[in-house]
């Protein structure tokens, strides 16, 4: 699947350890394909991927997934869902840590939809 999800996210800040980018979810992207069809949410696995893309493009190396200490979905990702995505880096013994937390906006409150914790090491 061609991630679509990157090609819509724009950065808003970028320093050694902390990346906060924002996208807009939108109807028809392929992210949203199949899950579910009369409600669809933006599948775990999708917003992982995002965070490998981020994680690669920020630090410019091609990573691949290790381990997912932490991860927990709380609120679901929506189309029409504008989500602000922060990411924080830490070198471990392990490989590249990344914390990152997926935080939306809900009437007037801003609400975690994920967040967690995975280790990255390289290709």
């Amino acid at each position: 699947m061609a991630n679509t999800l990157f090609e819509h996210t724009v950065c808003e800040h970028r320093d050694a350890t902390t990346l906060i980018a924002r996208v807009t979810l939108t109807e028809g992207m392929p992210e949203f394909d199949g899950h579910f069809p009369t409600q669809p949410i933006l599948p775990g696995v999708v917003q992982l991927n995002l965070v490998q893309s981020l994680a690669e493009d920020w630090l410019g190396r091609r990573l691949r997934l290790s381990a997912v200490p932490q991860m927990k979905f709380t609120v679901p990702l929506r189309p029409g869902d504008t989500v602000s995505i922060t990411l924080t880096y830490t070198e471990s013994p392990k490989g590249h840590s990344v914390t990152f937390v997926y935080d939306v906006a809900r009437g007037d409150n801003r609400l975690h939809a994920s967040r967690g914790k995975v280790i990255f090491v390289e290709r």
